[in-house]
């Protein structure tokens, strides 16, 4: 199968030629140097269009459930911990003034 690159505007020009090209495989018709468009044979379409697997069943991996995955937790949320964040210590008052306008600042960014 051959595959034919021509411009839009050889496209335009001659269509039936186009036509004959894409008997031998798909005509990719460019539009400003970037493949836009591909002509195909209803032939060829219907073949690519009866494929059965679709792209979600194709990734679906049914093998996979053969295989052992146990990651390790990177963090567990423990309510005892709350407020230990450095998040959570920018919303705590400072003690010195200067700091707390400092972090309130940044908090309000």
């Amino acid at each position: 199968m051959a595959v034919t690159t021509m411009t839009g505007r050889e496209f335009n020009r001659d269509v039936s030629k186009a036509k004959r090209l894409a008997r031998n495989g798909p005509v990719v018709i460019t539009s400003r140097g970037r493949a836009a468009h591909v002509l195909l044979t209803m032939e060829e379409y219907v073949a690519l269009a009866k494929q059965e697997d679709s792209i979600v069943e194709m990734l679906a991996m049914p093998e996979a459930a053969d295989i052992d995955f146990d990651p390790p937790k990177v963090g567990s949320w423990d309510v005892s911990t709350r407020g230990s964040t450095p998040a959570a210590q920018l919303l705590q008052p400072a003690s010195d003034p200067a700091t707390h306008r400092l972090q309130s600042t940044v908090v309000r960014r």
